[in-house]
């Protein structure tokens, strides 16, 4: 071990406690520019080693520093005006506190889960100018006293969950209140699982917060298989006992930590333990900790936060219902047509009057005014620069055949991976969405009715009827489909005989389930769709409870449905 100790100090500092091999009588002291250094001999680490021994640390960081070959022989010495600061020798090199800290974790880490990560996989930060009432209020949250110490901030797919995170943790970095951020992903083995979670988020809150180093070090000397350890004893280890341990004035700010893409850990036990370590942990609210968990909104997910819904610990944002996002949204799609008419190849056969406002409104529309990722989407694909954007935006409003090249994959491989996620019997649940997707996109079923055959083919109840299911069957089905399909449940009078109706999110995923381009094994068959509307209205017939669901429509005879 060295001592460095600094003439200009008042009076001798020694630590309040030393591992027990460490604490030996130091020999061979060295005066170096004004700084005296006691030097533990290399044969106290681990032979023939280049990683460090940990003990408690004191003090700044510090990096080695010459030796000059001074008081070689001297004894009995006694020290007088110094202070200690505590460095570490592995044979001839001396570490800091960041090089130990950066060694010992270097193999628990996910080291591309944080929000500067540049693996290409993760999607931007907010289109400039875009988002910013969300994080806004995201961060009034985090700097203002007395605010929940988690909030749950949750969003359908392709509402732009993930660049928002991106641009919150940037801000949040840049004045110093990002303790850390882990970014949860499906198709990457370090990133998709619990396993390297805590420890990820421990070595970004050492090294984004160096006063607390001293505080992790000394639990990794005392246990050194805390990586091995619960992820409930690692979190209390690690993270929450160092932020309690360090003095208000040493770190007066907020410690907020950023834990995007929840339902992206596969194992969905592994999810609900990570919210309920963090929440139990700080119940009561811990100072100047918060944790922003950020999610689709998945059933057991939001169980799991139900059993906080009366902590004051807790709050959650719904990123679609709370925040209108068709401005930014057309902010987004209008700045990416200056950017193609500015930068195209193509750019001098563009007429400045392209798009049409029209144009613009359609884009808005389809995007559903929410799905970010169906506008990025669009927009790349019309930027590309070997091929006309006026034509490829001609294939996105389907005014001309797609062609070879699809515009919509990036879109489609996440549509296909939750519908690869759902544990149910997918065949049946496509049955149903198909007779559910077959009375939206049908105009001509519209009656002029306080009820209409439109929202009764959308009525779970019915359709459980016609499909001689018990009822709750469909919402059970649509447990793992949260983020693309809703129950609406109605509470006026007009509606409340139907429902809940199913409501689909995005209306690109109804062009998806009847596209087998692009849906493959989950294409939706219309035809077969009519003849199960027919086969199991005249199957209701003859179901003794049918009475109990028409009752409450006598106006409207099941022969409408028929009918049409």
């Amino acid at each position: 071990m060295t001592l460095i100790a600094s003439r200009n100090a008042t009076r001798l500092q020694t630590p309040r406690r030393l591992p027990p091999r460490f604490v030996q009588r130091p020999s061979n002291p060295t005066l170096t520019r004004g700084l005296l250094l006691f030097s533990r001999p290399a044969s106290l680490l681990k032979a023939n080693t280049s990683t460090p021994s940990v003990s408690s640390s004191m003090n700044t960081d510090v990096v080695a520093t010459p030796q000059l070959a001074m008081f070689g022989n001297a004894s009995n010495t006694t020290l007088t005006g110094c202070s200690l600061i505590q460095v570490y020798n592995a044979g001839d090199r001396t570490w800091s506190r960041h090089q130990i800290i950066t060694t010992i974790f270097k193999d628990h880490i996910a080291s591309n889960a944080s929000h500067d990560s540049n693996e290409r996989a993760d999607p931007p930060q907010c289109h400039p100018g875009t988002r910013m009432a969300t994080i806004d209020r995201l961060k009034d949250w985090v700097t203002r006293e007395g605010s929940t110490s988690v909030l749950w901030l949750f969003g359908t797919a392709g509402a732009g969950k993930t660049a928002i995170a991106r641009s919150l943790a940037r801000l949040l970095k840049g004045l110093d209140l990002l303790a850390a951020s882990f970014f949860f992903f499906r198709t990457s083995p370090k990133r998709n699982s619990a396993e390297l979670f805590i420890s990820t988020i421990a070595y970004q809150l050492a090294i984004n917060t160096p006063e607390i180093q001293p505080y992790i070090l000394d639990v990794l000397d005392r246990d050194p298989s805390i990586f091995q350890k619960s992820t409930e004893s690692q979190f209390q280890s690690l993270i929450i006992n160092p932020i309690s341990q360090l003095p208000s004035t040493a770190h007066p700010r907020t410690f907020s930590f950023i834990i995007d893409g929840l339902d992206e850990c596969l194992d969905r036990a592994e999810q609900d333990t990570i919210i309920n370590v963090i929440c139990n942990a700080l119940q009561p609210a811990i100072r100047h900790i918060k944790f922003l968990i950020i999610s689709r909104p998945e059933h057991h997910i939001e169980c799991a936060f139900e059993k906080l819904a009366s902590s004051s610990c807790f709050q959650r944002i719904d990123l679609v219902r709370d925040f209108n996002a068709s401005g930014d949204l057309r902010k987004f799609i209008l700045d990416k047509f200056r950017d193609i008419k500015r930068t195209h190849p193509s750019r001098g056969a563009i007429d400045e009057s392209w798009p049409s406002e029209s144009t613009v409104d359609t884009l808005v529309r389809n995007a559903d005014f929410s799905n970010f990722l169906y506008a990025r989407v669009v927009m790349d694909f019309m930027e590309a620069t070997y091929d006309s954007p006026q034509e490829r935006l001609k294939v996105i409003l389907g005014l001309q055949p797609t062609g070879a090249e699809n515009p919509y994959h990036r879109l489609d491989e996440v549509y296909r991976y939750i519908l690869s996620s759902v544990r149910a019997d997918i065949g049946p649940i496509l049955k149903m969405l198909a007779i559910a997707i077959v009375a939206a996109k049908a105009e001509m079923l519209v009656y002029h009715k306080p009820y209409n055959t439109q929202d009764l083919l959308q009525s779970a109840p019915f359709l459980e009827i016609v499909l001689g299911i018990v009822p709750g069957t469909i919402q059970a089905w649509l447990v793992d489909l949260r983020s693309l399909i809703i129950l609406q449940n109605y509470e006026d009078e007009t509606h409340s005989a139907l429902s809940p109706e199913i409501q689909f999110m995005h209306r690109s995923l109804m062009e998806f389930l009847l596209d087998p381009s692009r849906s493959q094994g989950y294409c939706l068959n219309q035809t077969q769709a009519f003849l199960d509307i027919a086969s199991g209205c005249l199957n209701a017939l003859s179901v003794e409870n049918v009475q109990a669901v028409l009752s409450r429509l006598n106006w409207y005879p099941l022969i409408f449905v028929l009918a049409d």
